[in-house]
Parts: C-alpha cells; structure tokens; sequence
C-alpha cells in the first residue's frame, strides 16, 4: 500500500521510518481531494468588487487544510479519506457494480445498501430524506455557499403512470426547503418524468431536423440554407414531397422573432431556435415539420403529457421565485431535451430566468450550439441561462459509438476537452445578454482562472447589464474552488443530489469514476490536506482500527462466498481464432477452445 501510494501521490522526501508502517500510510498519503465538488450545479457570482488579482485565488494557502475539515468528524474524515483512496485505483472504480452486486448476492440489498450510506453516500450525497437535504443546505449558507437541490431519480424505460406522476411531486416538495432563498436552485431530470422509450423516439426526430440543416450548409454558425436546397434535401434524402406552401409555412416558422427580411432563407441561429419535433408553442407547429421529423400522433400525445408535468413543475419554481437547472443526459436523449429546455426558456425566462439548460463541454457539437443559442437570446432580447459541465457519460458514449460503427459524439481526449471547455466559456462571458446567468461548474483549476480572467475583462458591463456568472461544484469534489471563491464574494454553489440509496447508486458510480479521473489527472493538487490533520486528531489510530476491522471483514466474505461458489479446472487447448470484428482501437475476436 504505502509503495503504491508513494508511486501515485508526490509525498515528502523523506520518510519517517520510525512510525508503523499504518502510521506512515495515512501520514504521507495526502489527505482527500479538497477541490470537492463539481456540481453541474448552478451558482451565479456576483460581478462587482472583484479587481484585486482574482486569478490567484486559488493559490495554496498556508494552513488552509485545517480549515477547509474543520467541520468534518474524526469518522467523516476517515471515511472521505478511504473513499478516495478506493477512487484512486481504477480497478475498483471500474469494477465497482460488480463489487456491489456480489455483495448484494452474498449478503443482501439491505447489507449494500447500509454500507453506500455510511461510506461513498456520506461522501457525495445530501442524505435520502428532505430533512437531511436541509441540514446540508443550512451547513453550506453557513460557509456563504447557496445549494442546488437534486431529488436523484433515473429514467425508466417503462412502467406505470402513477410513478412519473410520483417523481413530479417529489420534485416539487424540494421547493420547501430551497425557498428560504432565492439564490437556491431546484435540478430536475426531466427524463424522470415520462418513460426513456419516449424521449428516445423524440431525441431521434429531433436529431433528424438537426441533421438536415447540417448536412445542408455545415456547422458554421453564420451559415444558412434556401427553399430551395431545402426542398431538394427533403426528396432526394429523405424521400418527402414538401409543397411550396409547406416550405413557405417552415421558412415562416423559422422567422419568428427575427429581424433578418429574407423571407427565402433560414439563417442557422433562426433555424435552432424555431424548428422543434415537438413545438410546445401553437405557432411554431406545422404539419410540414411533423413530416420532417417523423412524430407519430400517439408519440405527440406522449410528449403533450410529459411537458404538462414539467411545466406544473416550472409553474411552482416561479411562484416560489426559484429557479431550475435541466439536466443533461446522454445524446440518445441530449437532443430532444435542449429542444424542450429551449422552448421552455422561451416561455419562462422573461423578467428573471427560472429555466436554465446544461450544455456538457465534451461534446463536439456544443460549442455550435453554444453560440447559436446565445447568438438566438440577443436576437429575442431574452436572458441566456445555461449551465456548463464538462460531461459524465465519456465511457458510454464511446462504447455506444464503438457498438454501432459510427463517430463518437465525444471529443477523442481530455486537452481538446479543456481547450473547448474554456473557449466556450470566454465566449458566452463576452456576449451575454441583459439578464443572463451562466454557471461554470468545473473543478478544473484552470477553467475557473480562464472564467475569473473573462470576468474580470467585462465587469463593468457585466453589472450594469445585471449579468452573473456563478461557480458550482458537485458535494464530495472541488471544497477548495467552492469556499475560496465564496470568500471572495462569488455567487458559489454545490450541487447535492438526495434520495433513496438505491436511486443514488448509478449517480454514486459516475461520482467515484470522476474521482478516480481526478486522481489521475491531478491527484497532487487536489489531496493536499497536510499529515498534521492526521497527527494532530490522532486519526492513525482510529484507520488502524478500521483497516483490521477491513480485513476480518473481507475474510468473513471470503468465507461465506467460498460455501457459495465453487471452481472447476480444465486443461484446454485452443482450436480456432476468428478474424476480427471490426478495424478500430477495440475489436473482438472468437476464441474455440475444448478439454484435452
């Protein structure tokens, strides 16, 4: 243990050798990442009275360790400390669910679940009730930190009404505990809401109007396209005959709100803000583009009731004068959600914002949409509100593309993800309209001093405009950024997603593999926390405790797990290999093998 961690974390030069060796491990070992926190989570900051090199915020500071754990128990600490240094090794993190599975087989849910609470749970999530949310909320107000509440639901592929109808209530009663101020935010997975088959149906329609334009004119945002090479597209591609007055009524569509007089085209900002599979507004809809898209009645009717509840749900987040984050999915759904979210936008977003949609950094086609979203908000004179995450789905998106011999949707590697993270964020903080609110919610140290810098260029402008740019971190990563910058006076906020254990686990799974990411990408710069804190609590005492306990409990699964399963040997010899599947970085093989 203490080779490896020697091996993976930059520790002191020297070694005290006269400690135990558990002494020396949990000493030398620097603590737990303290830039806990990447909520996709909203949190504005406020804009005046930062002029003071704000770009050196996040430089260490001496004996801030201390502080930033003050307020964790002997146990939390320990507990922190040990969830982190199972995410520092991928083999775990990667295994995990397996892990947890054969836990659950051996033991029971009951076991699995009692262990997530009082270990990675603690970590990263707010608790399972409201009531526990609310301590976590009033924890933070404590540190100048406001919350974005996230009630953790996964889409079902299908199932019964009464639970979607369940899911909006819950969502609603978050707004109990977040009203007691307006700076706190409500997160709503709107694919909780109707059943994944649904919005999957809808992503696909969407995706096709999105295409069309892109395989007509590409993806510059300056672009446009004709009646004509519209017309064309529509019979030669997709093999539909679209009248004049069809075309005409979809240019029209497409006008709306524009100051552009060119009737015979469609420019790509007007095209992304007016042309939905699904208009939630009657004078966006037409029977033309229910031909191009492909949306059945009985798929309209779904959609029709799916955004009923999400607009009962954002008719309450206004009377309460709240505001809400949409969250971002993978793109099987990604495309019919930013239709939904841009059109709700539209309709809620006038005075102040209380809709704002997440766009994920590590996808190719986000700085497009990006700007064209922005460049859509100045011309209808509305708030831009967005949220910026980098992205969580890496791992599945690249195995989807891989599954289906297509492009991933994924930038192929972390400098291009960092390079468009930023550039988008300098963009959107350069052209924001009047009103806007854009939180950049990274634990990325860099992006955070790219954000402060852009700020720092516009701040004038951005308070007279009654602009703000937040900084939001997830609960468990990124403690460092979030209570410096709130120090300072930036609006900062952390994202707690609550609920039963076992909504949390998926949730949970992403977190740990982004730990494990951040341990590998950074590990130095994130686990600082000084062996002082160790020393001077006595904690070795209590992980030598706990690292026995470990091992007499992994015998006693070893024990049990031995009853269980049983292991029989043959010696084979291999007969045939296939060719490969496919000509990628991953291709599978067939093996033949028999008994000698």
């Amino acid at each position: 243990s203490e080779m490896c961690i020697r091996d993976r974390v930059s520790t002191q030069s020297t070694w005290d050798f006269n400690l135990t060796g558990m002494q020396r491990l949990f000493q030398n070992a620097r603590l737990l990442p303290q830039a806990m926190a990447l909520s996709t989570k909203r949190a504005f900051s406020t804009t005046a009275g930062h002029q003071d090199s704000d770009r050196k915020i996040l430089h260490d500071k001496k004996g801030e360790h201390e502080t930033i754990f003050k307020d964790d128990s002997n146990f939390m600490l320990l507990d922190k400390y040990l969830v982190y240094q199972f995410c520092r090794f991928p083999f775990f993190v990667k295994n995990s669910r397996r892990i947890v599975e054969l836990i659950g087989k051996v033991f029971s849910k009951k076991v699995v679940n009692f262990v997530i609470e009082r270990s990675i749970g603690r970590v990263f999530t707010a608790g399972k009730s409201l009531d526990e949310l609310s301590k976590e909320i009033n924890f933070y107000e404590s540190k100048k930190v406001k919350s974005t509440a996230d009630l953790s639901i996964e889409g079902i592929e299908d199932g019964p009404q009464e639970l979607l109808e369940s899911n909006k209530e819950q969502i609603i009663n978050i707004l109990r505990v977040i009203n007691t101020d307006p700076k706190h935010s409500l997160a709503i997975k709107i694919t909780s809401l109707t059943f994944t088959k649904i919005i999957k149906e809808l992503n696909i329609a969407q995706k096709r109007l999105y295409d069309l334009f892109v395989e007509i004119a590409g993806y510059d945002e300056n672009a446009f396209i004709t009646k004509t090479q519209f017309q064309d597209y529509a019979k030669n591609k997709l093999k539909l005959e679209l009248t004049s007055a069809e075309i005409d009524e979809v240019f029209k569509i497409g006008k709306i709100g524009s100051k552009d007089t060119d009737a015979d085209r469609l420019t790509a900002v007007e095209y992304a803000l007016n042309i939905h599979a699904y208009p939630i507004l009657e004078t966006h809809k037409s029977p033309a583009i229910v031909k191009l898209s492909g949306v059945s009645s009985e798929l309209a009717k779904d959609v029709a009731a799916w955004a009923v509840k999400i607009n009962v749900i954002l008719e309450n987040v206004t009377r309460n004068k709240a505001y809400s984050m949409i969250d971002a999915e993978q793109t099987y759904l990604q495309y019919a959600i930013d239709s939904m979210a841009k059109q709700l936008q539209r309709i809620y977003n006038k005075e102040t914002v209380v809709v704002m949609n997440t766009y994920q950094g590590y996808l190719k086609r986000t700085k497009r949409n990006v700007k064209l979203d922005v460049l859509g908000c100045k011309m209808l004179g509305v708030p831009f509100s967005a949220k910026l995450v980098r992205g969580a789905y890496v791992t599945e998106e690249n195995s989807i593309a891989l599954d289906h011999e297509v492009e991933s949707p994924v930038l192929p590697n972390k400098a291009l993800v960092d390079k468009s993270y930023n550039s988008i964020v300098d963009f959107v903080v350069a052209n924001m309209p009047q009103k806007s609110h854009f939180a950049v919610a990274s634990h990325n140290e860099q992006s955070i001093e790219v954000a402060l810098g852009a700020i720092e260029k516009r701040q004038k402008e951005l308070a007279d405009t009654h602009c703000q740019v937040s900084f939001g971190q997830l609960k468990g990563l990124g403690d460092k950024i979030t209570y410096r910058l709130a120090e300072k006076g930036y609006f900062t906020f952390k994202y707690l997603p609550f609920g039963p254990t076992h909504n949390l686990i998926p949730y949970l799974f992403r977190r740990a593999e982004e730990a494990s990411y951040i341990w590998l990408e950074g590990g130095k710069k994130l686990v600082e926390a000084k062996k002082e804190i160790f020393q001077n609590r006595k904690l070795h005492i209590y992980a030598g405790a706990i690292a026995v306990g470990s091992l007499v409990l992994l015998k006693l699964l070893f024990q049990l797990t031995s009853h269980h399963i049983t292991f029989t040997i043959h010696e084979l010899s291999l007969i045939h290999i296939s060719e490969p599947t496919r000509r990628y970085a991953i291709s599978y093989a067939v093996f033949c093998l028999k008994k000698k």
